[in-house]
């Protein structure tokens, strides 16, 4: 992936079920995403929705200015990816402004399963907001929002991963680097 088209096409891809299990894919190229509206890489449309499986490595890249917001309800997943079983690694994120109603992360929104994997990625600078939303009779969600990850399934693992100047706000279930696992 060298610019945001491809990008935009890989994602294109896992969200029509393209799982990339056993697959590397490379980012070749630091992408500055001002003024896209992104919407996720896989999500958690209704269990089990789609998820990424293969590893996506950022060779060390930054992806910038990354925008991303989805008030879903009850599934909403906002990040760069919005469920994972694969791993990423080695990527860089700056200035993000992420919004959700449920699960918020920069890189990952939501593991879907015990065996993911973030590995030496950053995310420096920005916002992760989760907002609690009206269902019907009573407000709930506003959760699991986290600088790196909103939700790390147990036994999913974040490693070597770091944080600088990112505000993270929610109801409940938020942290620097996962909000909830």
């Amino acid at each position: 992936i060298t610019n945001l088209d491809a990008l935009k096409y890989f994602r294109d891809q896992v969200n029509g079920k393209k799982t990339f299990d056993g697959k590397t894919v490379l980012l070749d190229a630091d992408i500055d995403m001002a003024g896209e509206a992104w919407i996720p890489t896989s999500g958690v449309i209704a269990y089990p929705g789609t998820s990424f499986y293969g590893t996506f490595d950022g060779q060390n890249h930054t992806i910038s200015n990354l925008t991303c917001t989805d008030n879903q309800e009850n599934y909403a997943c906002a990040g760069l990816f919005g469920s994972i079983y694969g791993t990423i690694q080695n990527l860089k994120m700056t200035n993000v402004n992420i919004n959700s109603t449920h699960y918020a992360g920069a890189i990952a929104a939501y593991s879907s399963s015990n065996g993911s994997k973030i590995i030496n990625c950053s995310v420096i600078g920005g916002t992760i907001t989760s907002t609690p939303e009206w269902l019907g009779s009573e407000f709930d969600n506003g959760d699991k929002a986290g600088a790196i990850m909103g939700l790390n399934a147990e036994g999913g693992t974040v490693d070597n991963c770091y944080v600088e100047g990112v505000t993270v706000t929610a109801y409940r279930d938020l942290g620097a680097i996962v909000g909830a696992g």
